[in-house]
């Protein structure tokens, strides 16, 4: 696939492993000007900084790895990587199979698919759930607010969260456009299978 140019953006993963199968989430934050490499370090550091400090809705199958952040205005990018030093696990017991997982949702202001994305969240424990196939709803509400939490302490280093699309109806951009992240949500609370992250 070629590669789509957006401009002033930089994607942040955060990365680990589910019993052995690498496994990633993406964010993406728009810089006011020009990426540079002090800026990349920030936003990383300050990402892995924040997991690092709150793996309290993981479970202990996941482990942190590290956070990967790179501009995405060219193809021949900047990038940062900042690796956990202390690859800390999550805290909940009695993890679900890998592939286990919950759909959380990004939402702009603006209408159609292209305005909205989402993530898998890494590492459901059955203590997630409070029935079949069913999450509780707390704690689907504690996850939507770590992501909250999440933009907020890399916004710090001077970025906005945004959504990120690089098709329209199906199409490639030429250029990829951002849209302002309103809110994180959720749709149901209905699990979701990853099929990918089996091992």
């Amino acid at each position: 696939m070629a590669f789509i140019p957006v401009p002033d953006t930089i994607q942040v993963e955060v990365r680990g492993e589910l019993q052995g199968v690498n496994v990633e989430n993406t964010f993406y934050y728009l810089s006011p000007g020009t990426i540079d490499q002090a800026l990349l370090d920030a936003v990383a550091d300050a990402a892995l900084t924040y997991v690092e400090g709150d793996m309290s809705l993981f479970t202990t199958n996941f482990t942190l790895r590290e956070v990967y952040a790179r501009d995405l205005s060219d193809s021949t990018f900047l990038s940062a990587l900042a690796p956990s030093l202390t690859s800390p696990t999550g805290a909940y017991t009695d993890p679900n199979p890998n592939q286990v997982t919950f759909a959380l949702k990004r939402t702009s202001g603006f209408s159609g698919r292209s305005a909205r994305g989402r993530i898998f969240w890494m590492g459901i424990a059955e203590g997630h759930t409070s029935g079949t196939n069913i999450m509780d709803v707390g704690a689907a509400n504690d996850m939507v607010d770590w992501l909250k939490n999440l933009d907020i302490a890399v916004a710090l280093e001077g970025v906005t969260p945004v959504i990120v699309s690089r098709y329209n109806a199906g199409v490639p951009r030429v250029t990829g456009v951002t849209y302002p992240l309103a809110d994180w949500s959720w749709s149901d609370l209905r699990v979701d299978t990853q099929k990918g992250r089996l091992p």
